[in-house]
């Protein structure tokens, strides 16, 4: 096994939408006995430093700031007992994207697994919702540990890994095999797709040789009492997001698995690209692996 699921961080904005964040995060927790910190970072702060350079010659300003602590770890408290989350809490104030950075790169604990919400075009508009073309982006075009974004509370029946024609395959597959273990999902699905741009003999070649490739890998890894299944598929487009999340609401899948070279932004690469497009989308949660 190359990934093992000790200890996770999982990231809250407070509003009702991360609910579904907390209660994912603490299916994981059971599901893998796991030991599991829960972050909040308040960004008010940095805001009224800027805002209120006048207000703060006055005595109640400090009051003022006290009070928005307390609520605001009233709150999260309310929040822990909502959802049943178990884990500790860690409050923290000032740059949302640069306090979770330093968390996860703290060298006092290790963190195998980042949880992060997704908050949609409806409900209520949080820290994580403003900061969806900030913070989600810039946590995930630089953050080297695996991350879930949470669309919806995650199921564990099907689940769904795009392999590109990338080396090494082999790695994905074992990485995927992994995660489908220590989640225990039901089934898991190795997914590629090819462009009918190419010329109908290379890709059919192409197509073939790979999956023989692809399949001898899975077949390899794969355990007694595995379900999983081996697709390669043709497709008309060029921006492949919407097939990924066609497939993936067609064979209600819960969590689709991609991957992201380490260190390249997200709208560089061609996987990247797609797996910024699929943010965007209505579609299962999302598990992001770095790639060096």
């Amino acid at each position: 096994m190359l990934f093992e699921l000790n200890k996770i961080l999982v990231c809250t904005d407070l509003t009702f939408k991360s609910d579904e964040v907390l209660q994912s995060a603490e299916l994981i927790r059971q599901r893998t006995n796991s030991q599991v910190d829960i972050l909040y970072v308040s960004d008010l702060g940095l805001h009224l430093e800027w805002a209120a350079s006048l207000t703060k010659e006055y005595t109640y300003y400090d009051k003022f700031l006290s009070g928005l602590k307390k609520d605001l770890e009233q709150r999260l408290e309310d929040q822990i007992k909502r959802t049943g989350i178990v884990g500790k809490i860690i409050y923290s104030e000032g740059n949302v994207v640069q306090k979770i950075k330093d968390q996860i790169s703290n060298r006092g604990v290790h963190y195998d697994l980042l949880i992060l919400g997704h908050s949609g075009s409806d409900g209520e508009v949080g820290h994580l919702h403003r900061y969806l073309g900030s913070v989600c982006r810039k946590i995930l075009s630089t953050v080297e540990v695996p991350t879930i974004v949470i669309k919806k509370k995650i199921g564990f029946n099907n689940m769904m890994s795009f392999v590109d024609g990338s080396r090494p395959l082999d790695w994905m597959v074992a990485f995927s095999f992994d995660f489908y273990r220590l989640l225990k999902f039901s089934k898991i699905e190795f997914v590629t797709l090819f462009s009918t741009l190419s010329r109908e003999k290379i890709l059919k070649n192409s197509m073939t040789d790979f999956k023989e490739q692809l399949t001898q890998d899975v077949n390899y890894l794969s355990r007694q009492g595995d379900c999983y299944e081996v697709r390669i598929e043709r497709t008309h487009e060029v921006m492949l997001a919407h097939e990924f999340s066609q497939m993936m609401e067609k064979d209600h899948i819960d969590l689709a698995i991609l991957k992201r070279n380490r260190g390249k932004k997200l709208n560089k690469k061609f996987i990247g690209s797609e797996t910024l497009r699929l943010l965007e989308l209505q579609t299962p949660s999302l598990l992001i692996l770095p790639v060096s």
